[in-house]
This record gives C-alpha cells, structure tokens and sequence, in this order.
C-alpha cells in the first residue's frame, strides 16, 4: 500500500493530465451523443444514441472518481507519511525466491542446439528381382 501511495503521489501531474484527456474525450462523446439523440429519427438510432451518452456518463463518473482518489492520495495521505518511507524507492519481496537455477542436477542436461543440421539418412526399398 505504500508503494501505492507513493506511486500515486509521484506521478499525480501525469495523472491528472491522463485523466483529464480522457474525461475531456468522454465530455466530447457525451455532447455527440447528445446531438445524435436529439437529431435521431428512428427508435433504433435513439436507443444507439441514448446508449452512447450513458456510457460517456459512466465514464466521466469514473474518471472524476479517479480525479478525485489521485488528489486525496498525492495532497492529503503522502504528506502524511514519513519523508524516508514516501521516497525509499523499491524493496524487496518479502518472500525470496531459492535459487534453483544455479544448483546442479543429477541429470544430465542436452547439449546446446547448434545451427548445423544433422546428416540426412535416406533409406530408399530394394528393387523387385524378376
């Protein structure tokens, strides 16, 4: 979690700049959808169109929801942490991994593939004798 929040807070101007493309993009949609619904005349190009602004809606609902997380996370929970944890960098795993592929086996490992190909066996049948 708090490689979370520092994550977060470290690159929140180039998350709000995302998100904000992306909510200005859904807002555009929103307002064609908008237009194709009042200009529709058909059923079926009014359910099309009433589709296409729920969905801008939805997406503009989640975008302005991450807007919102990305702002709470970078200005009111990272200052609250300690100066060393917010910026230690990356660390690692709690659970290390064996190192298994430098132990030897008691098999016998294949010899390396070479580019050379085998020699070719052709075995052709034996003529009919008379």
């Amino acid at each position: 979690m708090l490689t979370l929040v520092s994550v977060v807070s470290h690159y929140a101007t180039w998350l709000f700049v995302l998100l904000g493309a992306l909510a200005l993009r859904q807002a555009w949609i929103l307002f064609q959808g908008l237009g194709h619904r009042r200009s529709s005349l058909f059923n079926l190009e009014r359910e099309t169109a009433a589709a296409k602004v729920q969905h801008a809606m939805v997406a503009l609902l989640l975008y302005f929801t991450l807007i919102v997380s990305v702002h709470t996370i970078a200005f009111k929970v990272a200052p609250t942490l300690p100066q060393d944890i917010r910026f230690s960098g990356h660390t690692p795993p709690i659970i290390q991994v064996p190192p298994t592929a430098d132990l030897p086996t008691d098999t016998p490992t294949a010899p390396p593939y070479s580019a050379t190909p085998p020699p070719l066996v052709i075995i052709t049948s034996t003529p009919l004798l008379p």
